[in-house]
């Protein structure tokens, strides 16, 4: 049984990287003409170039086999084209996310990488504000390396 349990898990962790993954790749290489700030533009799956098919049988297997989702939401080209919560979480309700923030950053930093948007992992921060004027500036946030 607590195999099972622990493949369950494994499974649901797996299936929230990959929609997180989705979600934000999808955003990063859309071309966005706004950036949503009260709200996301909605559309549809199709007019966005996705298939409703595949995100209807993902909930439904969501449903059927009692994955701890709390919600699903899925942006393509800046469209918000899925925001579904799953009994009995519902919209505005906090979220344990665990360590999936890691790995969404993780691979944000990839992707930035390889679009060229940030040289390497040891970029600092500050090299990416270069005319910010930074209040509480010391060497722990200009370099880590000085550590």
């Amino acid at each position: 049984m607590k195999l099972l349990q622990n493949r369950k898990y494994f499974a649901l962790y797996l299936l929230s990287i990959f929609i997180s993954l989705a979600f934000f790749y999808s955003y990063v290489s859309a071309s966005v003409s706004y950036y949503p700030t009260n709200g996301w533009q909605i559309s549809t799956p199709e007019a966005q170039g996705m298939h409703s098919k595949p995100i209807f049988e993902m909930m439904a297997a969501i449903k059927e086999k009692g994955y701890l989702i709390q919600n699903v939401s899925i942006v393509r080209n800046g469209y918000l084209v899925l925001d579904a919560y799953i009994y009995p979480f519902k919209d505005g309700q906090k979220h344990e996310t665990y360590s999936v923030t890691k790995s969404v950053t993780a691979a944000l930093i990839g992707i930035a990488i390889d679009k060229g948007y940030l040289r390497d992992v040891n970029q600092t921060i500050t090299e990416l504000f270069p005319n910010k004027n930074i209040s509480n500036l010391d060497n722990l946030v200009k370099s880590p390396k000085s550590i």
